[in-house]
């Protein structure tokens, strides 16, 4: 009865330390192609922003005293 003990707890120790060694195996992997990817890029600037010529700028239209104002009512979202 004791050897099925022995044997169960073995075969648990063994898988366990199997799961711990397969994950630090993906880790170091990981951490690997994290540090290469990082040496791989360069830092690159950005062109300079070309902006549109200035627009002439055209007077805004003359207001008019005692002009129409609208009758129907501005829409209302639904």
């Amino acid at each position: 009865m004791a050897t099925d003990r022995q044997r169960s707890y073995r075969k648990d120790i063994l898988i366990a330390s199997a799961l711990f060694v397969g994950g630090l195996v993906i880790s170091t992997a990981s951490l690997v192609e994290i540090a290469a990817r990082q040496s791989e890029e360069v830092a690159q600037a950005t062109p300079p922003v070309q902006s549109s010529p200035p627009e002439p700028q055209t007077k805004p239209a003359e207001s008019k005293p005692g002009g129409e104002r609208p009758t129907t009512p501005a829409p209302e979202p639904a």
